[in-house]
């Protein structure tokens, strides 16, 4: 079972690096991507994960949790019906 995380900051560029060096300390991340938005008026920085498991939301707060915070955390989980 695998998750996914999608984090949107009101940062630029110039908080890539670390917000890529804070994702991939979560444990279980298959694969990270980072989007700098088209709007250059409002600089976001928008990451996504594929986790090998679930994660709460604090937890991933709290790992993405820094100079620039995240505004918004979307964590999808897949439920399955027996």
């Amino acid at each position: 079972m695998s998750c996914l995380i999608l984090a949107g900051f009101a940062a630029g560029a110039e908080a890539a690096d670390g917000i890529a060096r804070k994702l991939a300390g979560l444990q279980g991340v298959l694969q990270q991507r980072l989007f700098l938005s088209a709007d250059p008026d409002r600089p976001r920085l928008w990451a996504i994960a594929e986790l090998a498991r679930p994660v709460d939301a604090q937890s991933a707060f709290d790992a993405l949790a820094g100079r620039a915070n995240p505004r918004l955390i979307n964590i999808y989980t897949p439920y399955f019906r027996e």
